[in-house]
């Protein structure tokens, strides 16, 4: 990556990002690894998409924002020149660092981790874990998973521990009602189980 730094008229160093200005006092604030730590993410956007907030689609439902967070093979790796040779600062939270041999390609995934729009990241453990990613999987598991199990997944983790539904009844009059599969029942316009 090629940052351009720049000194203004009153001393302050400043490196230029595609969409912003950050600005620093000291030119040796940036170094890259200070840069990398504290300003760059490990993740980049695979996709987003809507599903029903909690987790089951019906007439009228909530739907959120689902985004697929990827995390490149080279981070963390412990394959010499890509500055991790002293470790992996990101294995208490993902899933285990690629070994990039000759030829492999570095397009690979390490990790693909799927949060709400608004989670909230940096964790007293590490400033790029997530707090309560509803789903890791290592870039493999990604890869191999076919897009209904994956969605099935995903709205288990929205869903959480209620029930899953099962059908929604509509009868000439009445207020359509959600029917789950403990054999709860609930009116439309509520989304918790009775």
């Amino acid at each position: 990556m090629q940052i351009s730094e720049q000194t203004d008229v009153t001393g302050d160093h400043r490196c230029l990002w595609p969409r912003s200005v950050v600005y620093f006092r000291s030119p040796t604030m940036l170094s890259s690894s200070w840069l990398i730590r504290r300003l760059m993410s490990i993740y980049s956007t695979v996709w987003r998409l809507q599903f029903p907030l909690d987790g089951d689609a019906y007439t009228g439902c909530e739907w959120v924002e689902v985004f697929a967070q990827g995390v490149p093979a080279h981070v963390g790796t412990p394959t010499p020149g890509y500055g991790y040779e002293s470790g992996d600062p990101y294995e208490a939270f993902l899933p285990p660092a690629l070994r990039l041999e000759d030829g492999a390609p570095e397009h690979n995934l390490r990790a693909v981790v799927f949060i709400i729009a608004n989670t909230k990241k940096g964790t007293a453990r590490a400033g790029q874990e997530y707090e309560s990613p509803l789903l890791v999987l290592s870039g493999a598991e990604y890869a191999a998973m076919p897009f209904q199990d994956l969605h099935d997944r995903l709205c288990d983790a929205l869903r959480g521990s209620k029930p899953r539904l099962v059908l929604q009844l509509f009868a000439p009059g009445a207020t359509p009602i959600l029917m789950f599969e403990d054999g709860s029942t609930v009116p439309r316009s509520d989304s918790t189980p009775e």
